[in-house]
């Protein structure tokens, strides 16, 4: 399942090396796709698909985020989804709902290891911010038929400078490349992260304590004024952090609220 990599050092992957890499029982490479999630969701139908798979492409045009929202990515930007089955790694489902916010911190693992400097974080419940900017967006996805599987899809900005995005992109996100002034090789830093991936959710098992004083350690809501939107309600108040559970602790006049599914729309 590969096709010719079109030759731009930009966003060049060496496809032999991931191919090979034991980290994975499956690679399905696109020079182009609109969603890599919806690649990833159409071949989690196929029960002979071993899992972990890699769902990757240099080029996505129509990236999803959580609900309407589109991730915007360009030439030299990471885009890729994990098959994953959550048995294989001893992870029952009570333990879902901490999957995202664990391959968040697998992110934040993988960038700060390139350099201890930079100011890493994230943002309840799917997204990684560098230097005040969101730098990788996250959405995890069950597929229909096959409710064992998970589908997690990742964009990061890595190689593709935002000094040619849209004003109102540029203004809320940045890239990699823009940080540190080089670009990376993109096959060994998805190598890397998919490492820190498995490894940061097998810890859910065995290290969980550890794993969750991450999170707090790296969540940017906290001692904030936030407001969250959960379907059709909005709530405002103080953030008290993220729970054991997952969950984000709200303070408001109504008391403390355990939320475990919004948007956030506002955080000072």
């Amino acid at each position: 399942m590969m096709s010719d990599l079109p030759q731009n050092p930009s966003f060049q992957f060496d496809l032999a090396k991931i191919h090979s890499s034991p980290l994975l029982n499956c690679v399905d490479f696109n020079s182009e796709l609109d969603s890599t999630n919806n690649r990833a969701l159409e071949l989690s139908k196929d029960s002979s698909i071993k899992t972990p798979c890699l769902v990757l492409t240099p080029k996505q045009n129509a990236g999803r985020g959580r609900g309407v929202n589109q991730w915007w990515s360009s030439e030299g930007s990471l885009t890729f989804s994990l098959i994953i089955n959550p048995r294989d790694l001893n992870l029952s489902v009570e333990t879902w709902p901490k999957i995202s916010l664990t391959a968040g911190l697998a992110v934040c693992e993988t960038v700060r290891a390139l350099n201890h400097d930079l100011s890493l974080g994230l943002k309840w419940p799917n997204d990684v911010f560098l230097n005040g900017k969101k730098l990788s967006g996250l959405l995890i996805e069950t597929a229909q038929n096959q409710p064992e599987r998970l589908v997690i899809g990742i964009g990061i900005n890595i190689n593709n400078s935002l000094k040619n995005a849209p004003e109102e992109i540029r203004a809320i996100a940045t890239s990699l490349t823009d940080e540190i002034n080089q670009n990376l090789d993109m096959t060994d830093f998805l190598l890397n992260l998919i490492h820190q991936l498995l490894e940061a959710w097998k810890s859910l098992t065995i290290a969980e304590s550890m794993v969750i004083e991450s999170w707090r350690r790296y969540c940017i809501l906290t001692d904030r004024k936030i407001t969250v939107t959960t379907g059709t309600e909005q709530l405002s108040g103080d953030c008290l952090g993220i729970a054991d559970d997952g969950a984000l602790l709200i303070k408001s006049e109504a008391g403390t609220q355990s939320i475990y599914s919004g948007v956030i729309d506002q955080f000072i």
